[in-house]
């Protein structure tokens, strides 16, 4: 059955609100903001408006006079809008000398329910020391450094006009600091005493100053005044008003009730969305899909994100995270769903793509990972260190890897090697097969010599005598290097001044096999080496019975004979520490006695029953483990698990 769409409108607006990495596709798309409109065209069917565009606006009487995207500041999120105004001399004629930033509003002038942003004055404000009645001075002081202002463009079916607020004289320790202009704050000081931010309809041409404050009202009263008039335009605006030198700011999250602008309408997966809109059913829920309106679908990264409840009149605003989806040019829709009249309301999203590289400095030839996501699907990604900065020009002798993505546009953790380079920052880039690439950025530090050591030989019988050399450890006469095999200390040695040292050391007695020796002085520098031991050592001989132990049995003990090795007494066997021992476990030693050259110990039969639980039917090596005369010797027996009912087919 097909659902009733959209009657009223819906506006929805996204807001990032995280830290991007750098992404840029090879071939630049001009960046948006979003601000959605829908309005129905019938009773059963929604019309969704191209995203709006502000429009960024430069006084053309000099260059400097500027509005643009920038990332060098954020309030929230990587993007805020950059502002610099000049003076009033540079107003030529009827040409502005302001930056301005526009945000396209269709809305009535009566339903603003106030007009907030946040904003950063940069750090060479000057000082404006004239025209105060635009301002609110703190202190009652009637000079200060300008905040930017707003500019409200309304129009009936005749007229239009332009509300201008006034701006905020600010101090000294303002500059640098991130504040809020807020047009419902009631507590500014204005003219010595507490009032409400003040709003003029006209533009000033009588001069450069006007007696008294007159003309200059709250916004409600121009509310009441045009009540009959919609807001076409928000603007902030800095200069014009100033008599300083050139004054820049920085300007974010900029709200018209619950219209916001936000940062350009891409982000990279795991992006924090923030989802708000108005006149979804007040009191109702409001659920937000990714692509598609069902529930969350692990195989195909669609569905339910999260969900809010519209206000009482039918605001509503949600957080969502961007999942990991295909990129490389792919639009994807984020969707609103008002769960009482089942009506939507959709907007576009791009995901761009983005490479993490799995340190953020290291020295040439250190071994890293890269991995990425928000690339095209199923496509080859070649990885580039883009040795002399002149990307996007691709030097094949600069591939340092290659990656497949998956369905989704993501790629493994790749290994590269970094390039023997200069100290300083470079970029990692990773580019598809459909030219969609992103970088991040890593720095190569000065090369420090990594302590390593030498064996020789490498390989050897316990007892053998090792030399061992090490280099580039603590360059301090006498500092104290222990070395240990496979964890057991087996010499201490000291430094030269150089950092270097020399020694030798016995191989322990210790089965065959591949262990790790280790050096490691005062301050913790450390290097290690592979060692293997080529023959076992001398053994235990080892008898276990019974030969085949019944888990289900009653009996009491489970027996072992053990002969001590070559050349050793069984007197030198230290009992206490005789284990018998499976996978990692052990059962000690219940009772023993000594018959000969014999000793014989005894182990309690339901702990070594427990010990060999989920081996039944099996034939399993047991291990005796045993110190003679303060060294660890070892042998090994077998015997066959059974567990009488265990294993046996069905019934015929």
């Amino acid at each position: 059955m097909q659902k009733t769409m959209l009657k009223a409108k819906v506006f929805l607006v996204i807001l990032l609100v995280s830290v991007f990495l750098a992404v840029l596709p090879m071939q630049l798309k001009s960046a948006n903001v979003l601000l959605v409109q829908s309005g129905s065209t019938s009773a059963s069917s929604i019309m969704i408006s191209a995203p709006s565009t502000p429009t960024f606006q430069s006084g053309p009487t000099k260059a400097e006079n500027r509005s643009e995207w920038t990332t060098d500041e954020a309030y929230s999120g990587s993007y805020s809008v950059l502002l610099a105004g000049g003076t009033q001399e540079y107003v030529d004629e009827d040409k502005y000398s302001a930056g301005r930033v526009v945000i396209p509003v269709d809305k009535p002038l009566a339903d603003i329910t106030g007009i907030s942003f946040y904003y950063m004055i940069s750090e060479d404000a000057e000082v404006t020391e004239s025209q105060d009645f635009l301002t609110f001075a703190p202190d009652d002081e009637t000079s200060g450094y300008l905040s930017p202002y707003v500019i409200l463009h309304i129009k009936n079916d005749t007229k239009e006009h332009w509300i201008v607020s006034q701006t905020i004289s600010l101090l000294e320790a303002d500059k640098g600091e991130w504040l809020q202009f807020d047009s419902t704050a009631t507590n500014l000081p204005y003219y010595g005493t507490l009032g409400a931010m003040k709003w003029h309809d006209k533009l000033w041409t009588d001069g450069d100053t006007v007696p008294d404050d007159s003309g200059w009202e709250e916004l409600s009263f121009f509310q009441e005044t045009y009540d009959d008039y919609t807001v076409k335009g928000v603007k902030v605006a800095m200069g014009e008003w100033s008599t300083s030198e050139l004054q820049t700011a920085y300007v974010d999250e900029v709200a018209v009730g619950a219209i916001l602008i936000a940062d350009p309408q891409h982000g990279t997966v795991g992006t924090k969305v923030l989802v708000a809109g108005y006149d979804a059913s007040p009191g109702r829920r409001v659920n937000i899909y990714w692509d598609e309106v069902r529930a969350w679908s692990g195989t195909r990264h669609t569905g339910y994100l999260g969900r809010t409840t519209a206000d009482s009149v039918g605001d509503f605003k949600v957080e969502i995270t961007v999942p990991e989806q295909t990129g490389g040019g792919a639009v994807h829709e984020i969707i609103a769903y008002d769960t009482k009249t089942e009506d939507t309301a959709t907007v576009e999203f791009t995901i761009k793509p983005k490479v993490v590289v799995s340190s953020d400095t290291g020295a040439p030839e250190d071994t890293l990972e890269v991995e990425g996501t928000g690339f095209s699907k199923d496509a080859d990604v070649d990885i580039y260190f883009d040795e002399d900065g002149d990307w996007p020009k691709i030097d094949p002798g600069e591939r340092v890897a290659t990656a497949k993505t998956d369905k989704f546009g993501s790629f493994a953790p790749e290994e590269f090697d970094v390039s023997d380079v200069d100290e300083g920052d470079y970029d990692i880039w990773a580019i598809d097969e459909e030219g969609y690439s992103a970088k991040d950025v890593f720095t190569v530090t000065a090369v420090i010599p990594k302590p390593v050591i030498t064996l020789d030989p490498t390989k050897g019988r316990p007892g053998d005598e090792i030399t061992i050399e090490g280099k580039h450890f603590t360059e301090e006469e006498d500092i104290e290097v222990t070395v240990t095999f496979n964890d057991e200390e087996v010499g201490t040695y000291y430094t030269e001044e150089d950092g270097s040292f020399e020694g030798t050391f016995l191989v322990p007695e210790v089965a065959a096999g591949d262990y790790t020796v280790t050096a490691k002085d005062e301050a913790d520098l450390s290097a290690e080496a592979d060692f293997e031991v080529v023959t076992r050592p001398k053994v235990l001989t080892v008898e276990i019975h019974p030969e085949t132990l019944n888990l289900k049995s009653n009996g009491r003990w489970i027996t072992c004979l053990i002969k001590p090795p070559a050349n050793y007494d069984v007197e030198d066997i230290d009992v206490d520490t005789v284990v018998l021992c499976y996978g990692d476990e052990e059962v000690e030693v219940d009772r023993w006695n000594i018959e000969g050259n014999v000793l014989m110990v005894k182990f309690v039969r339901s702990e070594v029953a427990e010990m060999l639980a989920g081996a039944e039917n099996e034939e399993v090596e047991l291990t005796i483990k045993a110190k003679v005369n303060g060294k660890t010797f070892e042998g090994t027996d077998t015997t066959r698990v059974i567990s009488p009912g265990k294993g046996k087919g069905p019934k015929s």
